[in-house]
């Protein structure tokens, strides 16, 4: 009977865990014909917080010193290695098993693993901002942009994970001359472009407003006619990533819900742009069109993705707080209550001339890269900063936040704008900074240009803060329609035709069904309901939906309305 155990190598070559050995007839037979050392063990940490993933750094050695490049391999994968696919030299005794033989290596591997130093390595799955054991980086997706470390020290190993986006640049172009390209095209567009290049800032740096107050939570609308150069502008100034393949062509609102929230959730600390509405003639796909461009502006300026929001990835990689800003783009106004209308800034765009739009075109096919070498340039600095911006920002938002705001700046102002007067303010202000700094411009330019910038701030969120009050007042002045009071009263009066069940619903036939102590109505039907009411079906399905009386079913494509049955 034969008897399996392992022993250390006589005269290893480096110290390691040894051959593996089978005791046959009390006599030492090696069942491989090379040794596995191991190095190091790693820890790998996928985020900032959580449990590590333990990896050993092994290296396999041959006779005669020959040795395989090193690699790693999960702890928990250790009896499941196939060791020749690693190096086509290794060898297994006939005589012994694969399994048998992998389960004796990964023994070896384990009992030297406490033998040895352990490493930490950091893995960024997500571009953006992180704070690494104290340490502020920039993950741009194959980069992990860090501050300088002082010598002697030893710096903690980061590096990002096998992530689809990069943040291409030229590196021909001087940091000076990427700058002079971002201010040219802010003069361009001198509203637009300066509002998307500071609301672009705002997202590089979210992690630094969230300590000074909170996250930004607001979109920008870009309001223009057709040939404004609104839907070329906009991704060229904040497509932050994988410019080299071209700007990328911004999702239309027509998208599904779902892949919106996957759309949103997909990027961090940088801005997505929406494309205006699709032509249709529809009014039933121009309501879902406009339902769906509000729960965008909702969800940014919620900072949450509702609960019955089901995106196409399930709880996409377990995120619920969207962590990008949304540029909207469409040729005519969102139409809202007070509160949508204060969760975003319009920004109206007329037709530039031939000659603007030329030098645009120009820097699209010339220079694609100059936005993105600038916004770079920006992180580098900003990650040496990155303490003192956090204190710059928070000493502002504490000067927003007091009464002497009114008095310096003559703004009253719905708390929203108040908060998007803030961030873009600052936000601009904190590029500027960078550009003095780098000696770009002068402190006297800078401080005419953040004069100038503010002025426009203020301007826009005054209008804003005027359709917010006339949002109000319209709202007070309407009698409001309760769709709910209203089909309670027509069920207790017997006035639906109703199937005693789902099963027996007959759409020609019926209004709705009664089930488990709940009407429902169906497509058409309700709207025959609510129009004969002389209602609007829109503000009805908006009303129903904020009471939490309204679900919506996919089968068939038809609409499902969900009321309680009983008075309360």
């Amino acid at each position: 009977m034969r008897e399996t155990k392992t022993t250390n190598a006589p005269h290893a070559p480096r110290e390691g865990t040894g051959w593996c050995i089978h005791k046959v007839k009390d006599k030492d037979k090696p069942i491989t014909n090379f040794r596995v050392d191991v190095l190091s063990k790693m820890d790998v940490f996928d985020d900032t917080s959580g449990k590590p993933t333990t990896y050993a750094k092994l290296q396999m050695v041959f006779e005669k010193d020959r040795f395989s490049d090193e690699f790693t391999v999960p702890r928990s994968q250790l009896s499941k290695i196939d060791w020749s696919e690693i190096d086509e030299r290794c060898e297994i005794d006939p005589n012994t098993s694969l399994a048998t033989a992998q389960r004796i290596i990964a023994s070896h591997i384990r009992r030297n693993l406490t033998n040895v130093d352990t490493e930490e390595l950091y893995r960024l799955n997500c571009v953006g901002v992180h704070n690494v054991k104290g340490e502020a980086v920039f993950c741009t997706g194959k980069e992990v942009i860090r501050p300088p470390h002082a010598s002697g020290n030893r710096p903690t190993n980061i590096e990002p994970d096998d992530a689809p986006q990069t943040l291409d640049y030229d590196p021909d172009l001087s940091e000076a001359e990427a700058a002079a390209g971002l201010f040219e095209l802010m003069s361009l567009f001198p509203n637009l472009a300066r509002i998307l290049v500071a609301y672009n800032i705002v997202f590089l740096m979210r992690k630094l407003y969230a300590y000074a107050w909170t996250s930004p939570m607001f979109s920008i609308f870009v309001k223009g006619g057709s040939g404004s150069g609104k839907t070329t502008l906009s991704p060229f100034l904040c497509q932050l990533y994988n410019r080299s393949s071209g700007i990328e062509k911004p999702p239309r609102f027509n998208s599904s819900s779902a892949s919106i929230v996957d759309t949103l959730l997909s990027l961090s600390d940088c801005v997505l742009v929406f494309d205006d509405l699709c032509t249709t003639t529809s009014r039933e796909d121009k309501r879902k069109q406009e339902a769906i461009l509000k729960q965008i502006v909702r969800i940014i300026g919620d900072n949450i993705i509702p609960g019955h929001f089901r995106s196409m990835k399930g709880s996409s990689q377990g995120k619920r707080h969207p962590e990008a800003g949304v540029a909207l783009t469409r040729e005519y106004r969102i139409e809202g209550s007070e509160s949508d209308i204060a969760r975003f800034l319009e920004v109206e765009v007329a037709k530039p001339n031939h000659e603007t739009l030329q030098r645009l075109s120009d820097f699209i096919t010339e220079q694609p890269l100059v936005v993105s070498t600038a916004y770079r340039n920006f992180i580098l600095w900003l990650i040496q900063n990155y303490d003192w911006a956090k204190g710059f920002l928070r000493d502002w938002w504490n000067a927003y936040s007091k009464s002497e705001f009114v008095a310096f700046s003559g703004l009253e102002l719905h708390g929203c704008l108040r908060e998007t007067h803030y961030y873009l303010n600052t936000g601009y202000m904190m590029f500027l900074e960078y550009c003095v700094d780098k000696a770009f411009i002068s402190q006297d330019v800078s401080q005419a240009m953040q004069q100038s910038f503010q002025k426009l701030v203020s301007n826009l969120v005054l209008e804003q803060q005027v359709r917010v009050n006339q949002a109000k007042q319209t709202r007070k002045a309407e009698v409001k329609f309760d769709a709910l009071a209203h089909i309670r009263r027509l069920y207790q009066n017997k006035k639906l035709i109703l199937a005693p069940s789902n099963k027996d619903f007959n759409e020609v036939e019926h209004d709705g069904a009664e089930h488990n102590g709940l009407l429902y109505l169906y497509g058409d039907h309700f709207r025959k309901i609510i129009t004969a009411a002389n209602a609007n079906v829109d503000d009805a399905l908006d009303d129903l939906e904020a009471r939490g009386a309204l679900v919506c079913g996919r089968e068939k494509k038809v609409q499902t309305k969900q009321l309680p049955i009983g008075n309360n």
